[in-house]
């Protein structure tokens, strides 16, 4: 439980650096006109695709020192605008995805003289600058709501969040699919005992070059959560639309400064 209000902001596959710089930027157009006491990155910040093991055989894919202009290019795009505007109060949290895992798994799998020497999270300084690093297929919690990137659970086919109730059992915030979804579930004996289960909509773009031309359900935007002081919380999905969207009656643009 906390111990005050709090409002909580989730963003959710960044996939750094294929990201929706729209997006991003009406999200800190709401931070900067805001006071937020939570920032939750919510998995896959990071996309690295540069070591992943589907890009091995890839002619043309890879350059030289991509790893480190990836890592060098999420500290100044994303991490530093967010940190100028938040409080230094402000309570930071960073999920671990299944993209940087790649980092630990792909390449030491490829090459394992190289295992335990590439860290992103010491390289990014995310402990000294204030981050809880949550490992892979961990969770944390916001009042009453379990925080999770999701791969336990699965991708985006239509059901990820409704399954996502039924193996928690609990108010649970989701990345990973990349769509948008809610599912509930109440018991027949409580009408007070109700939990939902929410997949986030993405920083990332929504149409990344690998899926070519295939339709999908993915949609840009974060996670609002207001939680009380005693656990309970209210969630807002919000769709970003081209750089825009609307909170209450105040509507945020990628233009804003």
């Amino acid at each position: 439980m906390t111990n005050k209000p709090e409002l909580w902001c989730c963003l959710y596959d960044i996939h750094f650096p294929q990201y929706d710089q729209k997006t991003f930027r009406a999200i800190l157009s709401f931070i900067r006109q805001n006071h937020v006491d939570g920032l939750l990155l919510g998995g896959d910040a990071l996309d690295l695709g540069c070591v992943s093991h589907w890009n091995a055989n890839l002619p043309g894919t890879k350059r030289k020192g991509e790893l480190k202009s990836d890592l060098d290019g999420f500290d100044k795009e994303i991490l530093q605008p967010i940190e100028a505007l938040l409080p230094r109060s402000c309570q930071k949290v960073f999920l671990t995805g299944n993209h940087e895992r790649m980092l630990d798994q792909d390449l030491s799998e490829s090459m394992p003289e190289l295992d335990g020497m590439l860290d992103f999270k010491q390289y990014l300084r995310l402990a000294d600058r204030g981050f809880t690093v949550v490992p892979l297929g961990g969770e944390y919690r916001i009042g009453d709501l379990l925080c999770i990137h999701g791969e336990v659970v699965g991708s985006g086919d239509g059901n990820a969040a409704k399954k996502a109730v039924e193996i928690y059992c609990q108010n649970v915030l989701m990345g990973h699919g990349h769509q948008l979804q809610a599912s509930s579930k109440c018991s027949p004996s409580s009408n007070k005992k109700k939990i939902c289960a929410w997949m986030s909509p993405i920083v990332g773009f929504v149409s990344p070059r690998y899926l070519k031309p295939r339709a999908n359900a993915w949609v840009n935007g974060f996670t609002l959560v207001y939680v009380r002081d005693n656990g309970t919380f209210n969630l807002y999905p919000t769709v970003i639309t081209d750089g825009v969207f609307s909170f209450g009656p105040v509507t945020y643009s990628h233009k804003d400064r």
